[in-house]
């Protein structure tokens, strides 16, 4: 994938199977481009969307998780769950202690629906 700019504004897009393809297409399109850019698409690169009226529905969603997602949930439970013990433990019982605290359970929450969408949102 690629796009050609002038003035810093896209002036066109490509898409091809090699970076020469998109390259050959951006310039046939706008052959004084003052700038390209080429980008590599791998495969297991998930395209990260922005919610939109056409899919807010899958953000609300339940979606169950495979055995590699409950893995990568289990070990960030885990890991917040020392961290908390750790500010517990280590840090004065002040409000501050408690928005740390909170912030974990909304890193938990933030990381799980991270997990849970595989990236898209």
């Amino acid at each position: 994938m690629g796009e050609a700019y002038r003035g810093g504004e896209v002036t066109a897009t490509a898409q091809g199977d090699t970076k020469e393809e998109v390259l050959r297409e951006l310039l046939t399109k706008d052959p004084d481009a003052d700038e390209i850019r080429i980008r590599s698409q791998r495969a297991d690169r998930v395209n990260v969307e922005r919610l939109t009226a056409e899919n807010v529905e899958a953000a609300f969603h339940y979606q169950p998780w495979d055995g590699p997602q409950q893995a990568a949930g289990e070990a960030v439970r885990q890991s917040l769950i020392v961290a908390a013990a750790l500010i517990i433990e280590m840090v004065p019982d002040t409000p501050l202690r408690t928005r740390a605290l909170n912030n974990l359970i909304d890193s938990r929450m933030l990381a799980n629906a991270a997990i849970t969408f595989k990236g898209r949102f």
